[in-house]
């Protein structure tokens, strides 16, 4: 047995762990799709989300104007979903999307519902309401708020609910919703949210995220499995929709020395490169920066190295397997894959906007 007790994923011994070596694994091509436009025919100034269906059409959350704009595969605007509002389909902050099936899922973070689109008509179908914790009598999701959702393959949806304490103290409580918004389960998981640090030093407080600081990845596959990374290590638990525990898959990584000055570059507000320097800093980077599953059920997970200004991500096998790596700049946000195409989020100097960048993958 291997102990990792860290959060609740529970503190477990953890029996059936796989060990695999990512020394010798193959190199990835990954390459820009030169046909694909991307958002130059349409300014988009701060992309949220992206979601990718089966024909290649692409779906970005537009955060400046709050709505979901929509593109074919090769990239042009074929229309819009949503709009301003706090009507049924609108949105005061349109967050997290996901497509199962026919129909595109969009998080309100504000509202706290799930918008439903229907894509073969390009229509809103429903909603789900999701913060009724307090009005279920569940005593540990008192005082909550719906944060992440996820779409399980049985159709209800996994719905972490956040309890703070203080910004230094915040916990995530995983619930499985149906989809008329009632909690249908006991606790599923619960573990630490990522820790907000304040500095009261200077005349004006900083609150701010920590690049260094660890925390716990999950993603669901198609086959209603939950999988958890705790930045911490590179490391995977398995579970099955109920949340008990089956296997994980280990893979050991040497990690990076963290130096005071590289997290200082990282950031060009004086006050906060200030709280930087008086904050107690770990003597090393988490293993593990990003951790998504894919429409193959695949694992991509992207580890913080010697280089700061990429990540080395591996793909690799729901078995566990190493498919291979490849490294990719930090400040392209890979949001989905999808027929082993890549999609991510960058700045296009050009038009001072973001786009969606789409990749080529050989294995």
């Amino acid at each position: 047995a291997v102990s990792y007790g860290c959060e609740k994923e529970r503190s477990i011994e953890l029996e059936n762990v796989a060990r695999f070596s990512i020394e010798e694994a193959d190199p990835i091509t990954i390459t820009k799709d030169r046909s694909y436009f991307g958002a130059l025919h349409s300014t988009v100034k701060k992309i949220g989300d992206v979601a990718v269906d089966s024909t290649g059409n692409v779906y970005m959350v537009d955060e400046y104007r709050k709505r979901i704009q929509v593109y074919n595969s090769s990239g042009l605007n074929i229309g819009s979903i949503g709009k301003a509002g706090g009507d049924p389909g609108e949105f005061l902050k349109p967050g997290k999307l996901t497509i199962g099936g026919n129909t595109l899922y969009a998080y309100d973070e504000s509202l706290y519902r799930v918008n439903n689109y229907d894509l073969d008509r390009s229509v809103f179908e429903d909603f789900i309401q999701l913060n009724v914790a307090d009005s279920l009598g569940v005593d540990s999701l008192q005082n909550t708020v719906p944060k992440q959702f996820y779409v399980m393959a049985d159709g209800n949806y996994l719905v972490a609910f956040q309890k703070v304490n203080a910004p230094d103290d915040r916990s995530l409580h995983f619930y499985k919703v149906n989809t008329e918004g009632e909690v249908i389960s006991d606790q599923l998981m619960t573990f630490k949210s990522k820790s907000l640090y304040i500095d009261n030093t200077m005349t004006n407080q900083v609150i701010m995220m920590l690049p260094y600081e660890k925390e716990t990845l999950l993603a669901t596959d198609s086959q209603n499995n939950i999988y958890t990374l705790n930045t911490e290590d590179f490391l995977i638990k398995v579970w099955d929709a109920e949340g008990k525990y089956l296997r994980a898959y280990e893979y050991p990584f040497q990690k990076r020395d963290l130096e005071e000055s590289d997290v200082v570059e990282m950031f060009t507000n004086v006050f906060q490169r200030r709280a930087i320097r008086g904050a107690e800093l770990p003597s090393e980077w988490p293993a593990v920066a990003r951790f998504l599953v894919d429409d193959k059920d695949r694992f991509w997970v992207a580890t913080i190295t010697e280089n700061l200004e990429n990540y080395r991500w591996y793909v690799l096998e729901n078995s566990g397997e190493v498919l291979g790596t490849f490294d990719f700049p930090r400040k392209s946000k890979i949001k989905t894959i999808q027929a082993n195409y890549v999609y991510a989020v960058e700045l296009n100097r050009r038009y001072y906007s973001e786009e969606v960048v789409k990749y080529i993958v050989e294995f």
